[in-house]
């Protein structure tokens, strides 16, 4: 479904798609900043450009893993609605799931760059999680047993404890 954004945004303005497996620390401002005033409307897409290829055979709850390139660049994607309206239902739901994530729904010259910090993946790449402005526990997010300890893990339980408490109290 995250393919269907800019469809149930009626292929108008900007919009952002991120996995739920993640944590925002940045200004979520900032990545429609890259469409609006960067780029002139010339994207249908923005995402990081992760040059990444997973070493296991397996994900979590011992998933198969789906091995190909532009792999998690369609974890974190800000889309301008109006250059995607190729994603329809129809085609959303017909189209291989290759097609999709690896944007063959847009021209090649349609996929713009972000900075890595935007896609933060822990302990899968090499990044500075500590200036991350969203870190993404694509592995297994530590809500998780097995991951509760991960790398980041800090941020995302403050995170949760935060979320836990009563509205307006410190």
């Amino acid at each position: 479904t995250r393919f269907l954004v800019p469809f149930l945004c009626d292929f108008e303005g900007f919009a952002v798609f991120m996995d739920g497996d993640m944590v925002c620390l940045g200004d979520v401002v900032e990545l429609v900043r890259y469409m609006t005033l960067m780029d002139k409307y010339n994207y249908a897409v923005r995402v990081v450009k992760h040059d990444y290829s997973p070493k296991e055979d397996t994900k979590f709850l011992g998933n198969l893993q789906t091995k190909y390139s532009r792999k998690n660049w369609s974890s974190v994607m800000v889309f301008n609605n109006a250059l995607c309206t190729k994603l329809t239902p129809e085609y959303v739901e017909k189209a291989p799931g290759l097609e999709l994530h690896q944007f063959g729904w847009c021209k090649e010259e349609q996929v713009a760059g972000m900075p890595k910090e935007w896609n933060c993946l822990i302990d899968v790449a090499d990044y500075d999680y500590k200036t991350a402005k969203l870190i993404h526990f694509t592995k297994g997010s530590p809500c998780f047993k097995e991951y509760q300890n991960c790398t980041a893990s800090e941020i995302w339980w403050d995170e949760y404890n935060n979320m836990k408490g009563p509205v307006g109290e410190e």
